[in-house]
Order: C-alpha cells, then structure tokens, then sequence
C-alpha cells in the first residue's frame, strides 16, 4: 500500500494539469500564438489596436493532449501492475 498514495498524488497532478490545459484552449489562452512571441519587441504605443492576422491553428494543443494521454496510459498501467498482480 506504499505506492497507493503516491498514485493518488500523482493522479490529482494529472487532473489538476488537464484541467489547466483545457480552461487555457477554452478561454483563448493559446489563440494567438504568433502575435504571443512578438510582444516584447513592441513598443507600449504600438501595442494598442494591434490584431493579429487569423492564420492556421496550431497543432500545438493537440499534440499536448496526446501526450497527456499518453502519460495518463502510463500512470494507468503502472498502477495496474503493482495491484494486480496479487497473487504473484
């Protein structure tokens, strides 16, 4: 039962990540990459009633989904492994 808690722990980890990530794709966080990388570089005048240029999306997000899942699989197997395997 060592382990239990630091599967729980891992766990709320995961859950708290994710929730995370979807909030951020749902409220636009990661809308506007390209105009993101370029704001240092504007001047404080400038930067009002500047609109970025609506372009591809990025595949980005979805990539980070995959691997989340991905890593929740692992986290998934991993506990199975240890507790079900009782009788070995």
């Amino acid at each position: 039962m060592y382990f239990l808690g630091w599967i729980v722990l891992i766990m709320l980890g995961l859950g708290a990540a994710l929730w995370s990530f979807l909030w951020a794709l749902e409220s636009g966080q990661m809308a506007e990459q390209e105009r993101a990388r370029f704001l240092p570089l504007i001047a404080d005048g400038e930067k009002k009633g500047h609109t970025a240029p609506r372009g591809k999306a990025s595949i980005a997000p979805y990539f980070l989904l995959v691997v989340g899942i991905l890593l929740l699989g692992a986290i998934v197997a991993c506990f199975v492994l240890t507790f079900g395997t009782r009788g070995i």
